[in-house]
């Protein structure tokens, strides 16, 4: 077929697809099928969802859907948040989500539009939350991977309840810790609500990281 022929073929088959749908060609090799084409991949366009994490305001040009762990760890390199499970189930990717301990894995950036977020980072700049130091004074932690999971939930935990029971943090904390450090965790966690109420004096040298190295 010639290059006249074959404009004429075209011609005629973009004659047919004006008797189409409006914009629902499907003939090929036509305009209007390009057009169809172009609508149904520039449906979703991506917009910014803007919230504050560690009292920075950010705004994320992703889908919606995206977890917040990802968010965090992928867009704004704040890799304290770990990623355990992904189904809820560890608390390793645990936050503060205006007050409330939130899972990372399982919040949406589009349903945190505004929110305010605290992860490790922003706890303390000088690890010297109550939380931080009576973990540290007590060697909780590890390998280290679910201490910032444990020390977000604890620090929302005592921001409420200044002098909570054994049973008040377990229910509050039941972040799985694979190193086993349970029965440590809950008294520290009560010294740390001692030194967060001002009735013992916080440790000294408390310049040490919260946790040991742990992979990222």
């Amino acid at each position: 077929m010639g290059v006249h022929e074959e404009a004429g073929a075209a011609a005629m088959r973009n004659e047919e697809c004006r008797k189409c749908h409006a914009g629902g060609c499907r003939h090929p090799g036509t305009s209007a099928q390009w057009r169809f084409r172009k609508r149904r991949v520039s449906r979703y366009t991506p917009r910014m969802t803007r919230f504050t994490v560690n009292n920075q305001p950010v705004a994320y040009k992703m889908d919606p859907r995206t977890p917040l762990l990802w968010a965090l760890r992928d867009a704004s390199n704040l890799t304290g948040t770990k990623y355990g499970c992904g189904t809820g189930d560890c608390g390793a990717c645990t936050v503060d989500v205006d007050g409330t301990a939130r899972l990372a894995c399982q919040e949406t950036i589009g349903a945190l539009e505004g929110t305010f977020v605290t992860t490790i980072e922003g706890l303390s700049k000088d690890r010297s939350h109550p939380v931080q130091q009576a973990l540290i004074a007590a060697n909780v932690p590890q390998c280290g991977y679910c201490i910032p999971g444990v020390v977000m939930a604890a620090a929302v935990l005592l921001r409420g309840n200044r002098n909570p029971s054994e049973q008040e943090i377990a229910d509050a904390i039941p972040n799985i810790c694979r190193c086993g450090i349970y029965p440590r965790l809950t008294e520290a966690i009560q010294n740390a609500a001692r030194i967060a109420r001002g009735d013992v004096a916080a440790p000294a040298g408390q310049d040490a990281p919260v946790a040991p190295h742990a992979e990222p």
